[in-house]
């Protein structure tokens, strides 16, 4: 049977360049952080519903999620960037991932990877309030990036690394219409030299971004990543505040 059609296995990992991972624990910090931001939004929705994000605006920063993924996935995945300062860490993290695609992801378990996400929430979270005006669309745009590009890539790729049988009905359902980040779509950028289908949300973008990505110069995807990554909740509230569904 063909690696596209059986279940996932820990030896369709790589080369086994660096070392398994251990478990982390998780502190009442993280904790604090998930019931903050879930509070937040069952509060809106129970009390201000009028202020939910519309469902043009939802669709939007998930397509964006996608495409943001795939150029953070490209960036870190690249060699260059294990001997950046202070980035290095997370570089090996991605490319581990390659190596050890089950322990780094269905054996941390969703909570400690949804975990793993809070400090960048932060960092995103402190660049809108530097850079983009303090409204409500702001908040809207931040919570969104939020839910799809840290918690999103979270889930989407924990599933598309968990067997058939391990998967719900509605899970598998979602891959398949590409609400989720499918197995098999998945599965290609785990080939060496893992140069596609970087997007982990649906995948929706990889076969746009691919091409690109693939063969863009470290420099100049790291100033892309960088850009995205400080300004564009300022540049999305740029756009936004010219259409009429925001």
């Amino acid at each position: 049977m063909g690696w596209w059609l059986r279940p996932w296995h820990p030896e369709d990992a790589g080369s086994d360049r660096f070392p398994k991972p251990g478990q982390v624990p998780t502190t009442w910090v993280h904790l604090a952080h998930h019931v903050t931001v879930a509070a937040s939004w069952i509060g809106v929705a129970v009390f201000v519903p009028g202020q939910l994000p519309s469902l043009a605006l939802t669709f939007g920063m998930f397509l964006y999620a996608d495409a943001y993924s795939a150029v953070l996935h490209a960036f870190f995945d690249k060699p260059e960037a294990l001997s950046l300062p202070a980035l290095g860490h997370s570089a090996q993290g991605f490319q581990m991932h390659h190596d050890h695609p089950i322990a780094s992801t269905r054996d941390q378990g969703l909570y400690r990877l949804f975990s793993d996400t809070v400090k960048i929430q932060w960092i995103t979270g402190s660049c809108a309030l530097m850079f983009a005006s303090h409204t409500a669309l702001t908040l809207r745009v931040v919570a969104l990036k939020w839910a799809m590009c840290a918690y999103g890539t979270q889930l989407a790729h924990y599933w598309s690394h968990s067997p058939p049988s391990e998967r719900p009905l509605y899970v598998r359902v979602l891959q398949r219409c590409h609400i989720l980040l499918p197995q098999q779509h998945h599965r290609v950028h785990h080939q060496p030299p893992y140069n596609r289908n970087f997007g982990i949300v649906s995948g929706l973008c990889n076969p746009l971004l691919d091409p690109m990505l693939r063969g863009m110069p470290f420099r100049l995807l790291f100033a892309l990543w960088t850009v995205l990554t400080l300004f564009d909740v300022t540049i999305i509230q740029v756009i936004l505040c010219r259409l009429p569904f925001a």
